[in-house]
């Protein structure tokens, strides 16, 4: 059972000064790890989970930032006809408004109190250099490879646009291409399961959107798949932060105030 820094107990290598708020919640976790029942796998299931877990709390990309910019990102993509005016003006300028101030205060405020605080590893000095290395090699390197590159990019995806029978490229295929390149890495790299559920029906998703027209070409001149065209990788990341968001809700239960006076 985890207990507080100020107790005999190692606390853990990831959690700092914030690690006291998450104790009670973290313990609740990990209840089941300790009843002698517990099998040698289970315990290590539960230990990736608390390990996935802080990671979500130590990262600035918790799941409603998530929520947000995907939410940012499908108003940009998607064909929305929106009136003209300045009030249409103003609702902009206030949605601006309302972004950086859930983006900076109210959203990291929340997760804060509601879950406690982890604080992320500082980059070694090893991590420091490989990415010094990649960003050197970036700006060296990198414009004369995407000019080599462009050509085969813009081929390959014509024949991909030429295999669906979309020769005029409608369809939007940034989506189904994240969600592959998200379905591949859970699966060679072994995250986990919930991952692999997750990327495998977002890509079937973003699929079924993309092949849709070739079953009912009719279906390109509705404004829904328009605009699920268009905007999929917006609700793409909404996805993801919603899902991450419920990760958190379902493995710390409790709020933090709620544990510290248990």
């Amino acid at each position: 059972m985890l207990k507080a820094p100020d107790s005999d107990t190692v606390r853990h290598p990831t959690i700092g000064a914030g690690f006291s708020r998450l104790v009670y919640g973290i313990n609740q976790f990990m209840q089941d790890t300790t009843a002698p029942s517990t099998t040698k796998a289970e315990l290590s299931v539960d230990h990736e989970r608390l390990k996935y877990v802080t990671g979500l709390l130590g990262t600035k990309q918790q799941g409603l930032n998530t929520v947000l910019l995907g939410t940012f990102l499908f108003v940009m993509e998607a064909p929305l006809n929106w009136p003209t005016g300045w009030a249409i003006s103003a609702a902009w300028l206030a949605g601006i408004v309302i972004f950086f101030a859930a983006w900076r205060c109210w959203i990291p405020t929340y997760y804060r109190e509601r879950f406690g605080r982890v604080e992320p590893h500082e980059i070694s000095a090893k991590g420091f250099g490989i990415l010094l290395l990649v960003l050197t090699l970036l700006i060296l390197f990198g414009r004369p490879v995407a000019r080599g590159l462009e050509p085969l990019a813009s081929s390959f995806l014509g024949h991909v646009h030429l295999l669906i029978s979309d020769p005029s490229h409608q369809v939007n295929l940034t989506a189904p291409s994240f969600w592959l390149a998200l379905f591949l890495a859970s699966s060679l790299w072994h995250r986990r399961m919930d991952d692999r559920w997750l990327s495998f029906l977002g890509l079937l998703a973003a699929i079924s959107v993309a092949l849709l027209p070739i079953w009912d070409p009719g279906v390109e001149k509705l404004e829904i798949w328009k605009i699920l065209n268009a905007g999929g990788f917006g609700l793409s990341f909404i996805a993801i932060g919603i899902d991450e968001h419920i990760v958190l809700l379902r493995a710390l239960p409790k709020r933090v105030a709620e544990g510290a006076d248990e």
